[in-house]
């Protein structure tokens, strides 16, 4: 049985691809570039307006627009957070969430993986 890919589940599964075995044969190079040897973990750096921020990571990290980030901390002001990377130079991002990404601050922690729990010491390859 033949399978779409599409880049927003690619995206979504970036933190987990290694989890799940080896990369199907018939997933598309466009989409492979979105399976990082290991998640990105990094803070909410500036934000610009209610729904969007600013990251300390960007391309060199592994970020590229599509990407998304989830807020590690959650509150009942800042339920789960998902927010999508729109653009990103080579150490920074623009990512954007909606309503439940309001009280994101700086200095909140977001990473390509679900929760903390999700420990980066789990994943098999380096950070390059």
């Amino acid at each position: 049985m033949a399978r779409a890919w599409s880049l927003a589940v690619v995206s979504v599964l970036v933190p987990f691809s290694l989890l799940a075995g080896p990369v199907p044969e018939d997933l598309p190079a466009s989409c492979q570039a979105y399976l990082a040897p290991r998640p990105v973990e990094t803070q909410v750096l500036l934000k610009r307006d209610r729904w969007t921020v600013e990251v300390g990571a960007g391309r060199a990290q592994g970020l590229l627009p599509g990407t998304w980030l989830v807020a590690l901390e959650t509150t009942e002001r800042l339920p789960l957070c998902d927010l999508e990377v729109l653009s990103v130079e080579e150490d920074t991002a623009v990512a954007r969430g909606d309503e439940d990404c309001e009280a994101l601050q700086p200095g909140h922690q977001v990473a390509t993986r679900w929760s903390k729990s999700d420990d980066p010491a789990r994943w098999p390859l380096e950070v390059k």
